[in-house]
C-alpha cells in the first residue's frame, strides 16, 4: 500500500460493543480506542444542565460517575430501522424515554423539546470509531465495510448505511452479513492476522497487542469459585489455535459444512455455510432480530427487582421498573453478573442505595441463572432447526460450529449446541467479539490484496434473508424475490390492469414470508400514472426487483405500450432519514 493511500475499514457495529479493523503492514489490526481497548461500547451519554451541554461517546462513557442529568443511550441497534410497534414489548427495559412519533417512528427523548432518532445515535457511534482509527493511523479514511445481522431488514440496512455516510469523507463500500464476515476471518491464513510471531511482542501505548487467536476473558481476580473446567478448555483451544494449520478452522476446509452461530447483545443469527473449491456459499440462514444477550440481562433485572420487593414489602415492583435511574444501575450490574457467570459458578449482585436508601443484594448461581432465563434459552434451537431444514442436512453432517458474538460465551449456549451437534467441533478459537471485524477488514481490502497468497480464489455467495413482493388481489402477496436467493439478483414479474380504462398502477411493496400482506412488513408504495386507457387486461406492467450487493432493494417498472419506464429506489424511509450531525447544538 502506498504511503499516501487512504485506508479502508471493517466495522462490526454491535449492540453492546463495536469493533473496527484496518489493514496495515500486510495484516489485520483491530484498532484500539482512546483507552487502548479493542472493543468500544456502543453507548452515548447526553449530559445537560442549564449551563452544560455535553455528549460522551464510546469509551468516554466508561467509568463515568453517574449524574442524575445523564441520559445514557444503549442497545440502539435493537431500535434502528424499526417501527415503534415492533419494539414496544422491550421498551420497558430501557432506562431512557422512547416515544412514538409520526408514522409509527421511534424517537428518543433527550430533554424537553429535544428528540433524536436511533440513526442519530448510530451516526455518533460510528463517527467515534472512525475518529479513533484516524487518531491511531494519523491518516484519512476513505471506504468502510459495515456488518449487520443476516436477519436485518431492508429498512435496518438502509438506516445503518445512511448514518455512516453522513460522516465527512466516508463511503460505505458494502454492507455484509455478520456470519459471512466471521467465516472470512476463520478462513484466512493466520499469517494475515496481527498475531504473526515476529510482532507478538510489539507494544502499543504500553499495552501488549494480544494474539488474535487468543480467547480474551474478563479480568477476574483469583477466586476459588472460578470455573477451572472452562479455564482449562480455554487453554486447550488456544493451544489448538496456535498450531501449524493454515486457517483457524479445525478440519479440512474443502467440502465442509459450517454453521455460524452468532449471538450478540441484541440479535441472533444462524447461517449454514458450504465450502468447496475455495468458495463458500450461504446455503440457509435464520435468526431472531428481537433476541440477544440483552434479554438475559432483562430476565435477571426482573428477578432481582422481584426479590428486592419481597424483602421490602412497602416497595412497588411497578414503580421501580418505571424508575430510569434504578433500571440503568441494575442493567449494568446484571450485564456484568451474566458475564461473570460464564467463568464462575456463582456471583453476587450488590447495588448500594438502590431505591429509597435500601441496598439490593442478590446471589445468583449458574443453575439459577439458567433457570431464570429458561424461556430465553428455548429461543436458541428454532432458528438452528430451520437452517438445517432449509439446507437439507442433518446435525451429523455439520463439521464445525463457529461461535460469534459475546453471548456465545455463555456455558449453557455451548451445552445446547453440543447436545444438538454431538459430533461437530465447537470452534471459538477467534475472540467472538473480534471475528466479524476481522472478516470485514479482509473484505475491505480484497480488491487490493494478492488473493492467491492465501486462497487460490476468494469468493462467497450470500443469500437474501427475506422474501420481497407486492400486494395483489384480496390482500395476497405476490413474491418476486424469494428468501434464500443468492444476491446480487434481479427478477421480473408481469401484471395486467384489473379494470377497464384504468389510469394508474398502485404498487405496494412488502417484505416477509406470509401469503397475506397484512402479516408482512410494509416497505413502500409507488404510483405509476398516465397508463394507456384500455380494456381490462390489455395493459401490461413489467416489475423488476433488484437486490444489490448491500442486500438493499430497488425496483424498475416498464409499460411497453407508451414506453413508460420508471426506476425506484425502494427506500422511502431512507429519504425520511435526516441524520442530525450537530446534536449538541440543539441541546
Amino acid at each position: 500500500m502506498e504511503e499516501d493511500e487512504n485506508y479502508h475499514l471493517g466495522i462490526d457495529f454491535g449492540t453492546t460493543y463495536s469493533c473496527v479493523g484496518v489493514w496495515k503492514d500486510d495484516s489485520v489490526i483491530i484498532v484500539p480506542n482512546g483507552i487502548t481497548e479493542r472493543t468500544t461500547p456502543s453507548v452515548v451519554i447526553f449530559n445537560y444542565t442549564e449551563y452544560i451541554k455535553e455528549i460522551y461517546v464510546g469509551e468516554e462513557t466508561l467509568n463515568r460517575v453517574w449524574d442524575d442529568n445523564y441520559i445514557k443511550i444503549y442497545e440502539i441497534k435493537r431500535l434502528v430501522g424499526k417501527k415503534y410497534s415492533q419494539v414496544k414489548d422491550i421498551i420497558k427495559y430501557f432506562s431512557y424515554d422512547i416515544i412514538k412519533g409520526d408514522n409509527d417512528e421511534i424517537l428518543i427523548k433527550i430533554k424537553d423539546g429535544v428528540l433524536v432518532k436511533p440513526q442519530d445515535i448510530v451516526y455518533l457511534i460510528i463517527n467515534k470509531l472512525v475518529s479513533n482509527v484516524k487518531n491511531f493511523l494519523d491518516k484519512d479514511i476513505s471506504d468502510v465495510i459495515i456488518t449487520v445481522p443476516a436477519d436485518f431488514s431492508d429498512s435496518q440496512r438502509n438506516a445503518i448505511k445512511s448514518a455512516a455516510e453522513k460522516i465527512a469523507g466516508i463511503k460505505v463500500k458494502k454492507i455484509i452479513n455478520e456470519p459471512s464476515a466471521a467465516v472470512i476471518s476463520y478462513g484466512i491464513p493466520k499469517k494475515f492476522m496481527k498475531g504473526d510471531k515476529k510482532i507478538l511482542n510489539k507494544k502499543l501505548n504500553e499495552k501488549e497487542i494480544r494474539h488474535p487467536l487468543e480467547e480474551i476473558y474478563l479480568d477476574i481476580e483469583e477466586d476459588d469459585k472460578l470455573d477451572k473446567k472452562n479455564n482449562d478448555k480455554f487453554i486447550e483451544n488456544f493451544d489448538i489455535a496456535k498450531n501449524e494449520s493454515t486457517t483457524c478452522f479445525k478440519s479440512n476446509l474443502n467440502d465442509k459444512k459450517v454453521i455460524v452461530f452468532d449471538l450478540g447483545g441484541g440479535t441472533y443469527d444462524v447461517s449454514l455455510i458450504d465450502f468447496g473449491d475455495n468458495i463458500f456459499e450461504t446455503k440457509a440462514s435464520s435468526g431472531n432480530a428481537k433476541f440477544g444477550g440483552g434479554d438475559f440481562d432483562n430476565r435477571l433485572m426482573d428477578y432481582c427487582i422481584d426479590k428486592f420487593c419481597e424483602a421490602n414489602k412497602n416497595f412497588s415492583v411497578e414503580k421501580i421498573k418505571k424508575n430510569n435511574k434504578c433500571k440503568q444501575r441494575l442493567k449494568i450490574a446484571c450485564e456484568q453478573l451474566k458475564k461473570n457467570l460464564s467463568f464462575k459458578t456463582e456471583d453476587t449482585l450488590y447495588i448500594n442505595d438502590f431505591y429509597k436508601n435500601e441496598t439490593l443484594i442478590c446471589k445468583i448461581t449458574r443453575p439459577l441463572f439458567e433457570n431464570i432465563c429458561a424461556d430465553e434459552f428455548k429461543k436458541i434451537l428454532p432458528p438452528i432447526n430451520k437452517v438445517l431444514e432449509d439446507g437439507g442436512i442433518t446435525p451429523k453432517e455439520v463439521n464445525e460450529i463457529v461461535l460469534v458474538g459475546g453471548s456465545s460465551r455463555i456455558p449453557k449456549i455451548k451445552s445446547i449446541l453440543k447436545e444438538k451437534f454431538p459430533k461437530s467441533i465447537i470452534n471459538d478459537s477467534i475472540n467472538p467479539e473480534e471475528a466479524v471485524a476481522y472478516g470485514a477488514t479482509i473484505l475491505s481490502e480484497s480488491n487490493r490484496l494478492k488473493i492467491g497468497d492465501f486462497w487460490e480464489e476468494f469468493d462467497y455467495m450470500d443469500a437474501i434473508q427475506h422474501s420481497y413482493g407486492i400486494e395483489v388481489d384480496n390482500g395476497l402477496m405476490e413474491i418476486i424475490l424469494k428468501r434464500g436467493s443468492k444476491y446480487p439478483i434481479n427478477n421480473e414479474r408481469y401484471f395486467f390492469t384489473f379494470s377497464d380504462y384504468q389510469t394508474n398502477f398502485v404498487i405496494k411493496v412488502y417484505e416477509g414470508e406470509n401469503k397475506y400482506v397484512k402479516n408482512n412488513e410494509f416497505i413502500d408504495e409507488f404510483i405509476i400514472e398516465n397508463i394507456p386507457k384500455k380494456r381490462k387486461g390489455e395493459v401490461c406492467l413489467s416489475v423488476t426487483f433488484r437486490i444489490d450487493e448491500n442486500q438493499i432493494l430497488n425496483m424498475d417498472c416498464y409499460i411497453a405500450d407508451n414506453n413508460i419506464q420508471k426506476h425506484f429506489e425502494i427506500n422511502r424511509r431512507k429519504k425520511r432519514i435526516v441524520i442530525n450531525t450537530n446534536i449538541s447544538a440543539n441541546l
